[in-house]
């Protein structure tokens, strides 16, 4: 029964050319429903599909899990995850609950990797507040400032003295020097 929900999925999978990010449609699900009673006359729900989906969901998330640890592998033709001995010891004494990969198999593995993909959570990133971290090795020629020149180094905050400097040298008309002493309550000084 498993086989025909499952290949009907990758069949509505492949033709439609993306999985539904939250899941399948009431198409795809009928699609699943109408394989298995044509395959073996049961009739099932729609119900009984998503609840037999979320478990084949969670095993996979698991054989993907174990299969991204150094060791261990997929046998495509026996359905078997394949580890040394001492690789499952060391797996069951951190994971007891993985222990029933050792004689479970998982014949469809390839089948459910198309339909359920990348989206399984692997908890491969996650870290709690028990977890200590290394310091980050930093580049120091990449964080090194130069040392300050005269023209890097900030100017100080302009005086008024400064400012009359600054807005005589940058116009020659009596106008704006006028406005200038103006706003700075002074005199101009006297036109050469």
């Amino acid at each position: 029964m498993d086989g025909l929900m499952i290949v009907a999925l990758v069949n509505e999978v492949l033709a439609s050319h993306k999985r539904i990010d939250n899941g399948f449609t009431a198409f795809q699900i009928s699609k699943a429903i109408e394989s298995v009673k044509n395959g073996c006359g049961i009739i099932v729900s729609d119900k009984n599909v998503r609840a037999r989906l979320k478990t084949l969901k969670r095993e996979y998330a698991e054989v993907s899990q174990l299969l991204s640890i150094s060791g261990f592998g997929w046998d495509a033709e026996t359905g078997r995850i394949t580890a040394d001995s001492i690789a499952w010891d060391d797996l069951v004494k951190g994971k007891p609950d993985f222990g029933k990969w050792r004689t479970k198999l998982c014949r469809r593995y390839d089948d459910m990797e198309c339909i359920f993909g990348n989206d399984t959570a692997t908890g491969d990133r996650a870290v709690s507040g028990f977890d200590t971290f290394s310091p980050m090795q930093v580049d120091e020629s990449v964080n090194e400032l130069d040392t300050p020149t005269e023209d890097t180094d900030p100017s100080p905050v302009p005086t008024h003295g400064d400012l009359e400097k600054v807005f005589m040298s940058l116009t020659n008309t009596t106008i704006m020097g006028a406005l200038v002493y103006e706003q700075l309550g002074r005199d101009p000084p006297p036109l050469p």
